[in-house]
C-alpha cells in the first residue's frame, strides 16, 4: 500500500458523494418543494400587486390635487390679468 501524502492544514479535502434514490420519499419531497416554491411565487406575486395598486391610487390621488392646483392657478392669473387691464390683449394673441 502506498501510503496517502499528509494534509496540509487548509488543504481541501475531497467531498463525500452522495447518491439520491429514485424511491416516492425523493418525490414527495420534489412535489413539496414544488408547491412550497408556487406558494412563495403567488405570496410574492400578491405583495407586488398589493404594492403596485397602492402606488396606482397614491399616484392618481397627487395627480387629481396638481390638477387642481394648475385650475387654482390659471384662475388666479386669469383674474390678476383682468386687474391689470390686460386680458384682452392675451385673448387676442391666443386666437
Amino acid at each position: 500500500d502506498a501510503e496517502k501524502p499528509a494534509l496540509r492544514r487548509g488543504a481541501c479535502r475531497p467531498l463525500p458523494i452522495y447518491r439520491r434514490s429514485s424511491g416516492a420519499r425523493d418525490e414527495t419531497t420534489r412535489d413539496q418543494q414544488a408547491t412550497f416554491q408556487d406558494s412563495s411565487a403567488e405570496n410574492l406575486f400578491q405583495e407586488l400587486q398589493e404594492h403596485f395598486q397602492a402606488l396606482t391610487a397614491t399616484l392618481n390621488l397627487r395627480m387629481e390635487e396638481m390638477g387642481g392646483r394648475i385650475e387654482d392657478l390659471q384662475k388666479n392669473v386669469n383674474d390678476l390679468m383682468v386687474q391689470a387691464g390686460i386680458e384682452s390683449s392675451v385673448k387676442e394673441q391666443m386666437t
